[in-house]
């Protein structure tokens, strides 16, 4: 039987395991001020893993494209993957980098999806630039579905050296930089004796346009943004004999998909600072966007013009922007 001093033992023995609200309130501000410093350390740990997936997912294409020259007398690809007729050498599931590697064996690009990019498809999915004439073969929505499904697909950007290498006339005001028949065809290997393979870019992240609701792509019933296809090719010089001259890349189609900059948008309309470059001698390398613009580009004035000849900060050193016959810089 208990007694009143047992009793009175029992509720202070009680009164000591209870908390108090203020004790409550100091632990969970503890708690509060310990996650708001993990969560940054947390953030940059899981973007740092992203970008060591993206810069494996680019070395094993730009592997791919060695391996398919060594195959195919030193073309590293079949040209760009694109199903109109005046823009590639045929249809999307027979023709051009990502069917070359998805038939020939040497990787499935569409299990390579670059994880720092909110585009999970390439711009060429879309159903109405799937079948902008003239093209190769007409596609219905459940073949291109199909496609996709068998790893015809990729968010990386191509660059214009690998599909056209350079324009056949570098003189030719009026020439086309994405029909083979102005360019000099496929990157080859061959084209590298004058600029050296560890700075011609193969592939890239991209920069996505989240708002551009002609880039989007319907597919399973929901809209989704894309990767650019491929970047621009040369932009016109200002020296040659004639005063013209197809020059210096236009690399702006790549841009920055890791990084945050905690949330504070760019002109883009996204807050990522780095990106990825895969390279002809199977590298990747990771590169920053230094003002901050979403893109990688040219170098400007004051005003917002190219700056003549153009140069690259970002990519000062480590990217060949040239002309690959003659490696003029």
């Amino acid at each position: 039987m208990r007694t009143p001093s047992d009793l009175r033992v029992s509720l202070r023995s009680s009164k000591h395991r209870a908390f108090t609200l203020i004790e409550v309130l100091v632990v969970i501000a503890i708690i509060a001020v310990l996650i708001s410093i993990l969560l940054p350390s947390l953030g940059a740990a899981r973007d740092s893993a992203r970008r060591t997936k993206g810069a494996s997912n680019l070395r094993t294409l730009a592997s791919a494209s060695i391996a398919y020259s060594i195959d195919h007398r030193g073309f590293y690809c079949s040209g760009p993957w694109w199903n109109r007729q005046t823009r590639s050498f045929g249809a999307v599931d027979r023709a051009g980098w990502v069917a070359d590697f998805v038939n020939g064996g040497y990787c499935i690009p569409g299990n390579l999806l670059s994880p720092g990019t909110p585009a999970r498809f390439s711009q060429q999915l879309i159903m109405s630039e799937l079948n902008a004439g003239p093209v190769w073969k007409p596609f219905s929505e459940a073949e291109r579905d199909a496609l996709i499904a068998a790893g015809f697909n990729t968010n990386y950007t191509l660059s214009w050296y690998m599909a056209h290498t350079e324009v056949k006339d570098r003189y030719n005001r009026g020439a086309d930089l994405f029909n083979p028949r102005d360019t000099l065809g496929p990157l080859q290997d061959k084209y590298l004796a004058n600029a050296p393979a560890s700075m011609v870019p193969l592939f890239g992240d991209p920069h996505t346009d989240v708002d551009d609701r002609g880039e989007q792509i319907l597919y399973q019933g929901q809209l989704y943004p894309t990767a650019k296809l491929m970047t621009d090719g040369p932009r016109a010089g200002v020296f040659g004999p004639d005063g013209f001259e197809w020059h210096w890349q236009e690399f702006s189609d790549f841009g920055p998909a890791y990084a945050s900059r905690g949330g504070v948008l760019n002109l883009r309309r996204h807050d990522r600072t780095v990106g990825l470059l895969s390279f002809a001698d199977g590298h990747a390398d990771m590169f920053k966007d230094l003002n901050a613009d979403g893109v990688f580009a040219p170098d400007t004035d004051g005003s917002g013009r190219t700056l003549v000849p153009v140069t690259y900060r970002e990519f000062e050193g480590r990217v060949f922007f040239g002309t690959l016959t003659n490696g003029k810089p």
